[in-house]
């Protein structure tokens, strides 16, 4: 049997910036909570977030994230935002957080449902094109 690892479709991009994801209810509207990536591919994305207790497996949901320019990280140069459907919700082990609180924290793993749409548009205005 094969590592998981070798099983996987996509090649991963440990990947660790912040991003926004919008569940949806049963009723129809969104709910939008916050997260962090672990990695990135283009068949899904993994994330970590205090709000997993809000998250179910086969739940819809809409991720955005910005992948900021090195140099200055305040300026994003892509933006990436999918429809993708939860695969996995874990409890994570207690940790700090970012105000030294102790809180909850969930990974969640979910699946694109269609390729997601990256804008480079940010890219362009870097080098001057239009």
């Amino acid at each position: 049997m094969r590592p998981a690892s070798e099983r996987r479709r996509y090649r991963r991009l440990e990947l660790s910036v912040p991003v926004l994801f919008t569940l949806k209810t049963k009723a129809g509207s969104g709910v939008t909570r916050t997260a962090v990536t672990g990695n990135v591919s283009p068949g899904g994305i993994y994330f970590r977030t205090a709000s997993g207790q809000d998250v179910d497996p086969q739940q819809e949901l809409t991720v955005k994230l910005l992948i900021p320019r090195r140099s200055d990280p305040s300026e994003a140069t892509v933006s990436l935002s999918g429809e993708a459907r939860v695969v996995r919700v874990e409890r994570l082990p207690h940790s700090l957080g970012s105000m030294g609180e102790q809180g909850d924290s969930w990974g969640v793993a979910a699946q694109f449902t269609c390729r997601p749409t990256v804008d480079l548009s940010t890219i362009n205005h870097l080098f001057g094109t239009p």
